[in-house]
């Protein structure tokens, strides 16, 4: 059987949840089962693949965007033609088996492609990392994409649900994470002395995005309470937004000096590596009201640290297999707070996390598991 020709198609140039993906399955597949390329803006993620050794063609798909401006209209009517022959360039230079779409606007550019090109007999997949933004164009880009592709892959049911319905018919492929090591305490100890932390203080940790759609707002006003119960406890936030990030960090900054917490929380930026800021957590708080998947939530899993987070989305799908009881009821922040407090000073909790939580995210949400699960379905749009 000879290896499958897949053509990623990323419509972001990264960093970000889902070009990690991405990458992580340009790095898992074996040669003999999957020759792979990619279509990216240049970027960071278009870099680390070319370094990695992968084929990787230019595609302009962020010139592409949604409005409702004549003018920018015209620009977009015009990206629309740029994108195209990308596309088609790069789609008969490569001469795809699959092209794997990671997004709407990819797999709805890649049908029309495919509908105006000499070369059509590849099979199209959408892959959706992601709800669709709400707005005018939302329901159209959903039907576009839905005509378009041969078959859609979900991150989780919540977001097959969302976007298409009870009867979707999408299969869902849970994302995966590389090997991880155990937190070291040394480094987490580190960490902590750097901050000024006393040891011993119950440190709560968020990394992601600033972005209003991750509730780190609402983190803030829940640490609040928790320190109305936990005193000495202290919140370390890593992380930034790829779009107006100073501006969200200022406001996030702002509202914590308002709640009297800027000398318990602390803002630690985008880290290169997160392995001694996860050694430094006793817990790590996942605020997002809705969450596609959640990659984090396994990244702290493996690291052994419990998380908390809102019974929706990916992370319940995540915790439910593992610990129900981290999940909170979506938009209680009562008892979001409440959970946080209990699980800190639960040390039979924090012990057996220590233990099991890296065993089960290698089981369940391992590479070999995602892999094989790509691999199969795309064996099974070829059959």
């Amino acid at each position: 059987m000879r290896p499958i020709r897949v053509l990623h198609l990323v419509h972001t140039p990264g960093p970000g949840g889902t070009e990690a993906v991405v990458g992580n399955l340009l790095s898992w597949l074996a040669p003999r089962d999957a020759v792979q390329a990619l279509g990216c803006p240049d970027g960071p993620l278009a870099r680390e693949a070319e370094e990695g050794g992968t084929r990787c063609f230019r595609v302009p798909f962020e010139r592409v965007r949604r409005t409702y401006s004549p003018v920018a209209l015209v620009r977009s009517l015009e990206a629309v033609s740029a994108v195209h022959w990308a596309l088609n360039d790069a789609i008969e230079a490569f001469e795809p088996d699959i092209v794997h779409a990671h997004a709407a606007k990819a797999t709805v550019l890649a049908g029309r492609c495919r509908s105006l090109g000499e070369s059509s007999s590849w099979k199209l997949l959408w892959h959706m990392h992601d709800y669709i933004p709400l707005g005018l164009l939302r329901g159209l880009w959903i039907r576009r994409a839905r005509g378009a592709a041969d078959s859609i892959v979900t991150v989780s049911r919540h977001v097959a649900d969302s976007v298409l319905g009870q009867s979707h018919g999408a299969v869902v492929i849970h994302n995966a994470i590389p090997p991880t090591m155990p937190a070291d305490p040394v480094a987490g100890a580190s960490m902590l002395e750097s901050l000024s932390i006393p040891a011993g203080s119950p440190v709560i940790g968020y990394a992601g995005r600033l972005d209003a759609e991750k509730g780190v707002e609402e983190l803030l006003r829940i640490f609040h309470r928790v320190c109305a119960q936990e005193p000495k406890a202290r919140l370390l936030i890593a992380g930034g937004s790829p779009f107006q990030a100073d501006a969200a960090a200022r406001h996030l900054i702002d509202l914590a000096a308002r709640l009297n917490l800027q000398d318990r929380v602390h803002f630690l930026g985008r880290l290169p590596d997160l392995t001694s800021f996860y050694a430094a957590l006793t817990l790590f708080a996942h605020p997002a009201p809705r969450e596609p998947f959640g990659l984090v939530v396994l990244e702290a899993l493996a690291h052994g640290i419990p998380v908390v987070a809102f019974d929706t989305g990916g992370p319940r799908e995540i915790l439910c297999g593992f610990e129900p009881g981290l999940l909170v009821a979506a938009g209680n922040s009562d008892e979001f707070a409440a959970t946080c407090c209990r699980v800190v000073r639960n040390e039979a909790l924090l012990t057996r996390v220590r233990r099991e939580g890296p065993g089960f995210v290698s089981t369940a949400f391992g590479p070999s598991v995602q892999g094989r699960a790509i691999l199969e379905h795309y064996r099974s749009m070829l059959t």
